[in-house]
Protein backbone atom coordinates (compact mmCIF):
# COMPACT_ATOMS: atom_id res chain seq x y z
CA UNK A 1 0.00 0.00 0.00
CA UNK A 2 1.23 3.18 -0.89
CA UNK A 3 2.10 6.09 1.77
CA UNK A 4 -0.95 8.46 2.26
CA UNK A 5 0.43 12.26 1.75
CA UNK A 6 0.22 14.62 4.54
CA UNK A 7 -2.03 17.66 4.34
CA UNK A 8 -0.34 20.20 2.59
CA UNK A 9 2.05 18.25 0.37
CA UNK A 10 0.34 18.55 -2.92
CA UNK A 11 -0.65 16.44 -5.79
CA UNK A 12 0.29 15.44 -9.32
CA UNK A 13 -1.93 14.59 -12.42
CA UNK A 14 -2.05 14.84 -15.76
CA UNK A 15 -4.66 16.71 -18.00
CA UNK A 16 -5.20 17.75 -21.29
CA UNK A 17 -5.51 21.33 -22.21
CA UNK A 18 -6.52 22.62 -25.21
CA UNK A 19 -5.25 19.91 -26.57
CA UNK A 20 -2.18 19.86 -25.06
CA UNK A 21 -1.19 17.06 -22.40
CA UNK A 22 0.55 18.76 -19.22
CA UNK A 23 1.11 17.51 -16.19
CA UNK A 24 -0.29 19.68 -13.28
CA UNK A 25 0.42 20.65 -9.69
CA UNK A 26 -1.48 21.48 -7.06
CA UNK A 27 -0.43 22.91 -3.67
CA UNK A 28 -2.36 24.08 -0.44
CA UNK A 29 -1.23 27.33 0.98
CA UNK A 30 -0.98 27.92 4.43
CA UNK A 31 -4.18 30.28 4.25
CA UNK A 32 -6.07 27.61 3.03
CA UNK A 33 -6.06 28.46 -0.94
CA UNK A 34 -4.79 25.80 -3.74
CA UNK A 35 -2.35 27.30 -5.75
CA UNK A 36 -1.85 25.49 -9.03
CA UNK A 37 1.11 24.79 -11.42
CA UNK A 38 1.77 23.71 -15.16
CA UNK A 39 4.07 22.24 -17.52
CA UNK A 40 4.14 20.85 -21.08
CA UNK A 41 6.09 19.64 -23.34
CA UNK A 42 9.78 18.06 -22.83
CA UNK A 43 10.54 17.53 -18.88
CA UNK A 44 6.59 19.30 -18.34
CA UNK A 45 7.16 17.68 -14.55
CA UNK A 46 10.04 19.71 -13.75
CA UNK A 47 8.62 22.54 -15.23
CA UNK A 48 5.90 22.61 -13.28
CA UNK A 49 7.85 21.58 -10.12
CA UNK A 50 10.54 24.35 -10.92
CA UNK A 51 7.11 27.13 -10.99
CA UNK A 52 6.18 25.86 -7.69
CA UNK A 53 9.78 26.24 -6.29
CA UNK A 54 9.92 29.63 -7.54
CA UNK A 55 6.75 30.24 -6.04
CA UNK A 56 7.53 29.02 -2.63
CA UNK A 57 10.97 30.74 -2.86
CA UNK A 58 9.03 34.09 -3.05
CA UNK A 59 6.42 33.06 -0.22
CA UNK A 60 9.31 32.37 2.38
CA UNK A 61 10.60 36.06 1.38
CA UNK A 62 7.58 38.07 1.84
CA UNK A 63 6.18 38.67 -1.93
CA UNK A 64 2.68 36.81 -0.82
CA UNK A 65 2.82 38.46 2.25
CA UNK A 66 3.31 42.19 0.66
CA UNK A 67 0.06 42.21 -1.55
CA UNK A 68 -1.48 44.55 1.00
CA UNK A 69 1.14 47.37 0.70
CA UNK A 70 0.20 50.33 -1.60
CA UNK A 71 2.75 52.59 -3.24
CA UNK A 72 2.88 55.25 -1.11
CA UNK A 73 3.69 53.34 2.05
CA UNK A 74 6.35 51.38 -0.11
CA UNK A 75 7.79 54.71 -1.50
CA UNK A 76 7.94 56.47 1.62
CA UNK A 77 9.77 53.30 3.39
CA UNK A 78 12.01 53.43 0.55
CA UNK A 79 13.18 57.05 0.32
CA UNK A 80 13.50 56.25 4.42
CA UNK A 81 15.71 53.70 4.00
CA UNK A 82 18.08 55.24 1.25
CA UNK A 83 18.41 59.12 3.16
CA UNK A 84 21.83 57.52 5.02
CA UNK A 85 22.75 56.10 2.00
CA UNK A 86 21.89 59.64 0.00
CA UNK A 87 23.84 63.29 -0.66
CA UNK A 88 21.26 65.94 0.47
CA UNK A 89 20.84 67.10 -2.34
CA UNK A 90 19.82 63.32 -4.29
CA UNK A 91 17.74 63.11 -1.13
CA UNK A 92 16.10 66.18 -1.50
CA UNK A 93 15.54 65.64 -5.51
CA UNK A 94 14.11 61.91 -4.89
CA UNK A 95 11.65 63.13 -2.16
CA UNK A 96 10.26 65.71 -4.14
CA UNK A 97 9.72 63.59 -7.27
CA UNK A 98 7.90 60.70 -4.93
CA UNK A 99 5.87 63.77 -2.55
CA UNK A 100 4.88 65.85 -6.39
CA UNK A 101 4.27 62.64 -8.72
CA UNK A 102 5.08 59.53 -8.03
CA UNK A 103 2.71 59.60 -4.64
CA UNK A 104 -0.25 61.42 -5.88
CA UNK A 105 -0.76 59.27 -9.17
CA UNK A 106 0.52 55.72 -8.08
CA UNK A 107 0.59 55.96 -4.40
CA UNK A 108 -3.23 53.72 -3.76
CA UNK A 109 -2.16 51.22 -5.90
CA UNK A 110 -0.89 48.19 -4.31
CA UNK A 111 2.68 47.28 -4.80
CA UNK A 112 1.96 43.73 -6.14
CA UNK A 113 -0.59 45.20 -8.83
CA UNK A 114 1.86 47.80 -10.03
CA UNK A 115 1.82 47.35 -14.12
CA UNK A 116 3.77 49.38 -16.84
CA UNK A 117 0.55 50.59 -17.85
CA UNK A 118 0.14 52.90 -14.84
CA UNK A 119 3.67 53.66 -15.23
CA UNK A 120 3.69 54.57 -18.60
CA UNK A 121 0.06 57.07 -18.24
CA UNK A 122 1.73 58.84 -15.20
CA UNK A 123 4.96 59.73 -17.50
CA UNK A 124 2.50 60.62 -20.85
CA UNK A 125 0.83 63.11 -18.46
CA UNK A 126 3.58 65.51 -18.04
CA UNK A 127 3.49 67.04 -21.10
CA UNK A 128 4.83 70.50 -19.74
CA UNK A 129 8.02 68.72 -18.51
CA UNK A 130 11.26 68.12 -20.59
CA UNK A 131 12.49 64.97 -21.80
CA UNK A 132 15.23 65.03 -19.30
CA UNK A 133 12.82 65.69 -15.85
CA UNK A 134 10.31 62.72 -17.12
CA UNK A 135 13.01 60.19 -17.42
CA UNK A 136 14.28 61.58 -14.30
CA UNK A 137 10.67 60.48 -12.57
CA UNK A 138 10.80 57.25 -13.93
CA UNK A 139 14.57 56.90 -13.11
CA UNK A 140 13.43 57.63 -9.40
CA UNK A 141 10.75 55.06 -9.33
CA UNK A 142 12.58 52.47 -10.80
CA UNK A 143 15.42 52.85 -8.28
CA UNK A 144 12.53 52.59 -5.63
CA UNK A 145 11.15 49.19 -7.31
CA UNK A 146 14.35 47.72 -8.18
CA UNK A 147 14.72 47.88 -3.65
CA UNK A 148 11.13 45.84 -3.72
CA UNK A 149 12.88 43.67 -6.04
CA UNK A 150 15.51 43.15 -3.94
CA UNK A 151 13.17 42.92 -0.70
CA UNK A 152 11.70 40.37 -2.76
CA UNK A 153 8.74 42.16 -2.28
CA UNK A 154 7.84 41.99 -6.00
CA UNK A 155 9.52 39.83 -8.56
CA UNK A 156 9.94 42.64 -11.48
CA UNK A 157 10.33 46.08 -11.99
CA UNK A 158 8.01 47.36 -14.26
CA UNK A 159 9.21 50.94 -14.65
CA UNK A 160 12.08 49.24 -16.22
CA UNK A 161 9.79 48.04 -19.14
CA UNK A 162 8.06 51.55 -20.21
CA UNK A 163 9.36 53.86 -22.72
CA UNK A 164 10.74 57.42 -22.19
CA UNK A 165 11.13 59.89 -24.31
CA UNK A 166 14.70 60.75 -26.54
CA UNK A 167 16.50 62.98 -24.48
CA UNK A 168 18.49 65.94 -26.81
CA UNK A 169 21.40 66.78 -25.70
CA UNK A 170 21.62 70.36 -24.81
CA UNK A 171 24.11 73.03 -26.76
CA UNK A 172 26.88 73.81 -24.65
CA UNK A 173 29.18 76.53 -25.21
CA UNK A 174 32.80 75.15 -24.85
CA UNK A 175 36.16 77.29 -25.69
CA UNK A 176 38.48 75.74 -27.92
CA UNK A 177 42.15 76.77 -27.49
CA UNK A 178 42.24 80.18 -28.61
CA UNK A 179 39.27 81.29 -26.71
CA UNK A 180 40.42 79.23 -23.94
CA UNK A 181 43.64 81.60 -23.70
CA UNK A 182 41.81 85.18 -23.91
CA UNK A 183 39.74 83.57 -21.19
CA UNK A 184 42.28 83.39 -18.83
CA UNK A 185 43.86 86.15 -19.56
CA UNK A 186 40.88 88.31 -19.12
CA UNK A 187 40.20 86.65 -15.66
CA UNK A 188 43.98 87.86 -14.78
CA UNK A 189 43.42 90.08 -11.18
CA UNK A 190 39.89 88.58 -10.91
CA UNK A 191 38.68 87.20 -7.58
CA UNK A 192 38.45 83.68 -8.85
CA UNK A 193 41.34 83.67 -11.74
CA UNK A 194 43.17 80.52 -9.34
CA UNK A 195 39.35 78.69 -9.29
CA UNK A 196 38.92 79.03 -13.07
CA UNK A 197 42.70 78.50 -14.06
CA UNK A 198 42.88 74.80 -11.92
CA UNK A 199 39.06 74.07 -13.66
CA UNK A 200 39.70 75.13 -17.26
CA UNK A 201 42.88 73.11 -17.09
CA UNK A 202 41.39 69.65 -14.92
CA UNK A 203 37.87 69.67 -15.67
CA UNK A 204 36.86 69.66 -11.66
CA UNK A 205 33.20 69.78 -11.38
CA UNK A 206 32.02 72.98 -9.53
CA UNK A 207 31.11 70.81 -5.99
CA UNK A 208 34.91 69.01 -6.06
CA UNK A 209 36.80 72.55 -6.73
CA UNK A 210 35.10 74.73 -4.07
CA UNK A 211 35.26 71.17 -1.12
CA UNK A 212 39.08 70.69 -2.25
CA UNK A 213 41.00 71.33 1.37
CA UNK A 214 44.88 72.41 1.25
CA UNK A 215 45.70 68.44 2.58
CA UNK A 216 44.53 67.28 -1.02
CA UNK A 217 46.82 69.53 -2.36
CA UNK A 218 50.56 68.49 -2.99
CA UNK A 219 52.34 71.50 -4.14
CA UNK A 220 55.81 69.93 -3.77
CA UNK A 221 54.82 67.78 -6.68
CA UNK A 222 52.13 68.94 -8.33
CA UNK A 223 49.13 66.92 -7.82
CA UNK A 224 45.32 67.36 -6.10
CA UNK A 225 43.26 64.79 -4.68
CA UNK A 226 39.98 64.51 -5.53
CA UNK A 227 38.33 63.20 -2.05
CA UNK A 228 34.97 65.45 -1.62
CA UNK A 229 32.48 67.90 -2.77
CA UNK A 230 30.09 70.51 -1.69
CA UNK A 231 26.79 71.07 -2.24
CA UNK A 232 24.43 74.04 -1.39
CA UNK A 233 20.99 72.75 0.18
CA UNK A 234 18.22 74.88 1.69
CA UNK A 235 20.98 77.83 2.20
CA UNK A 236 23.19 75.65 3.94
CA UNK A 237 26.92 73.89 2.52
CA UNK A 238 27.08 70.41 2.65
CA UNK A 239 30.39 68.34 2.53
CA UNK A 240 29.83 64.89 1.04
CA UNK A 241 32.12 62.51 -0.56
CA UNK A 242 32.34 62.63 -4.56
CA UNK A 243 29.65 61.12 -6.70
CA UNK A 244 31.43 57.74 -7.06
CA UNK A 245 34.75 55.58 -6.50
CA UNK A 246 35.87 56.60 -10.06
CA UNK A 247 35.52 60.32 -8.98
CA UNK A 248 38.25 59.66 -6.32
CA UNK A 249 40.94 60.78 -8.39
CA UNK A 250 44.62 62.26 -8.85
CA UNK A 251 45.41 65.01 -11.31
CA UNK A 252 48.68 66.36 -12.39
CA UNK A 253 48.89 69.61 -12.32
CA UNK A 254 51.66 71.13 -15.21
CA UNK A 255 53.90 74.13 -13.66
CA UNK A 256 51.94 77.03 -14.39
CA UNK A 257 48.38 75.74 -12.77
CA UNK A 258 50.78 75.18 -9.99
CA UNK A 259 52.91 78.78 -9.64
CA UNK A 260 49.19 79.71 -9.94
CA UNK A 261 47.94 77.68 -7.07
CA UNK A 262 51.13 78.94 -5.04
CA UNK A 263 50.31 82.38 -5.83
CA UNK A 264 46.90 81.95 -4.10
CA UNK A 265 47.80 80.11 -1.62
CA UNK A 266 50.04 83.32 -0.55
CA UNK A 267 46.42 85.46 -0.69
CA UNK A 268 44.94 83.02 1.31
CA UNK A 269 47.26 82.83 3.97
CA UNK A 270 46.64 86.47 3.90
CA UNK A 271 42.75 86.46 4.56
CA UNK A 272 43.32 83.90 6.86
CA UNK A 273 44.41 86.89 9.69
CA UNK A 274 41.06 88.25 9.67
CA UNK A 275 39.17 88.48 12.85
CA UNK A 276 35.83 87.41 10.66
CA UNK A 277 38.15 84.32 9.11
CA UNK A 278 35.81 81.14 9.73
CA UNK A 279 38.81 78.14 9.40
CA UNK A 280 37.59 75.20 6.65
CA UNK A 281 41.06 74.41 5.05
CA UNK A 282 39.35 75.33 1.39
CA UNK A 283 41.63 76.00 -1.34
CA UNK A 284 38.90 78.54 -2.72
CA UNK A 285 36.86 79.74 0.02
CA UNK A 286 35.45 83.18 0.28
CA UNK A 287 36.61 86.73 1.55
CA UNK A 288 36.29 84.69 4.81
CA UNK A 289 36.95 81.33 4.89
CA UNK A 290 33.43 79.57 3.75
CA UNK A 291 32.40 78.39 0.83
CA UNK A 292 32.17 80.15 -1.91
CA UNK A 293 28.34 81.12 -3.43
CA UNK A 294 27.59 80.17 -6.89
CA UNK A 295 25.49 83.87 -7.51
CA UNK A 296 29.60 85.27 -6.94
CA UNK A 297 31.07 82.87 -9.43
CA UNK A 298 28.48 83.61 -12.18
CA UNK A 299 28.59 87.40 -11.68
CA UNK A 300 32.27 87.16 -12.63
CA UNK A 301 32.06 84.87 -15.36
CA UNK A 302 29.87 87.35 -17.18
CA UNK A 303 32.49 90.23 -16.68
CA UNK A 304 35.38 87.80 -17.88
CA UNK A 305 33.09 87.20 -21.43
CA UNK A 306 32.51 90.44 -21.59
CA UNK A 307 35.81 91.35 -21.62
CA UNK A 308 37.46 88.85 -23.74
CA UNK A 309 34.51 88.75 -26.01
CA UNK A 310 33.81 85.24 -25.53
CA UNK A 311 30.22 83.29 -25.88
CA UNK A 312 28.11 82.63 -23.01
CA UNK A 313 29.33 80.32 -20.52
CA UNK A 314 28.61 78.12 -17.44
CA UNK A 315 31.26 76.80 -15.07
CA UNK A 316 30.18 73.56 -15.79
CA UNK A 317 31.38 74.64 -19.40
CA UNK A 318 34.81 75.05 -17.98
CA UNK A 319 34.97 70.92 -17.35
CA UNK A 320 33.65 70.36 -20.86
CA UNK A 321 36.35 72.55 -22.25
CA UNK A 322 39.09 70.82 -20.26
CA UNK A 323 37.89 67.78 -22.17
CA UNK A 324 37.33 68.71 -25.41
CA UNK A 325 40.78 70.34 -25.54
CA UNK A 326 42.17 67.53 -24.49
CA UNK A 327 40.71 65.21 -27.33
CA UNK A 328 41.92 67.79 -29.93
CA UNK A 329 44.66 67.84 -28.59
CA UNK A 330 45.17 63.96 -29.21
CA UNK A 331 44.50 62.98 -25.81
CA UNK A 332 43.22 59.37 -25.50
CA UNK A 333 39.17 59.12 -24.44
CA UNK A 334 40.26 56.47 -21.70
CA UNK A 335 43.21 58.86 -19.65
CA UNK A 336 40.41 61.61 -20.23
CA UNK A 337 37.66 59.49 -18.50
CA UNK A 338 40.37 59.30 -15.83
CA UNK A 339 40.79 63.20 -15.12
CA UNK A 340 37.32 64.25 -15.77
CA UNK A 341 35.98 60.82 -12.82
CA UNK A 342 33.49 59.06 -15.38
CA UNK A 343 32.57 55.69 -14.28
CA UNK A 344 32.89 54.17 -18.11
CA UNK A 345 34.18 55.00 -20.99
CA UNK A 346 30.89 55.04 -22.67
CA UNK A 347 30.05 58.55 -20.44
CA UNK A 348 32.76 60.18 -21.89
CA UNK A 349 32.02 58.74 -25.57
CA UNK A 350 28.44 59.99 -25.44
CA UNK A 351 28.83 63.33 -23.86
CA UNK A 352 31.75 64.28 -26.40
CA UNK A 353 31.41 62.32 -29.40
CA UNK A 354 30.30 65.39 -31.35
CA UNK A 355 34.21 65.83 -31.02
CA UNK A 356 35.00 62.51 -31.81
CA UNK A 357 33.18 62.44 -35.22
CA UNK A 358 35.16 65.63 -35.99
CA UNK A 359 38.31 63.79 -35.72
CA UNK A 360 37.44 60.95 -37.89
CA UNK A 361 38.62 62.73 -40.82
CA UNK A 362 42.28 63.55 -38.98
CA UNK A 363 41.99 59.53 -38.09
CA UNK A 364 41.77 58.92 -41.68
CA UNK A 365 44.22 61.48 -43.15
CA UNK A 366 46.62 59.44 -40.36
CA UNK A 367 46.33 56.06 -41.74
CA UNK A 368 46.19 57.42 -45.50
CA UNK A 369 49.88 59.08 -44.41
CA UNK A 370 50.71 55.46 -42.79
CA UNK A 371 49.97 53.59 -45.66
CA UNK A 372 50.28 55.65 -49.18
CA UNK A 373 53.84 55.23 -49.08
CA UNK A 374 53.17 51.59 -49.56
CA UNK A 375 50.61 52.02 -51.93
CA UNK A 376 52.59 53.77 -54.07
CA UNK A 377 55.34 51.75 -53.89
CA UNK A 378 53.04 48.85 -55.01
CA UNK A 379 51.75 50.67 -57.84
CA UNK A 380 55.26 51.35 -59.02
CA UNK A 381 55.68 47.54 -58.98
CA UNK A 382 52.85 45.91 -60.27
CA UNK A 383 53.95 46.12 -63.90
CA UNK A 384 57.39 44.57 -63.60
CA UNK A 385 55.85 41.79 -61.69
CA UNK A 386 53.39 41.03 -64.76
CA UNK A 387 53.61 37.77 -67.06
CA UNK A 388 52.89 38.48 -70.33
CA UNK A 389 49.90 36.07 -71.55
CA UNK A 390 51.02 33.82 -73.94
CA UNK A 391 50.45 34.76 -77.15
Amino acid sequence: MSKRRGHGEGSWFKRTINGTEMWVRVITLPNGKKKTFYGSGKNAKEKARHKELEFLKALEGGVVESRNITMDKHLTSWLDSAQGRLRPKTYARYKQIVDDYLIPDLGYIPLLKLQPQHVQNLLNKQKDLKPASISYIRAVLRSSLSQAVKWGMVTRNVAALVDVPTIMREQTNVLNIEQARRFLSAAEGKQFKALFTVTLSTGLRLGEALGLTWDNVDLENGVIRVRQAIQRLDGAFHVVDVKTVKGQRDILLFPEVLEELRRHKEIVDLLRTRKRWQENNLVFPSSVGTPIWERNIRRELRQIELEANLPHIRFHDLRHSCATILLAMGIPARTIMEILGHSNISTTMNIYSHVLDSMKQDAANAMRSALCVSLDVKEKRAPEDETPEPA
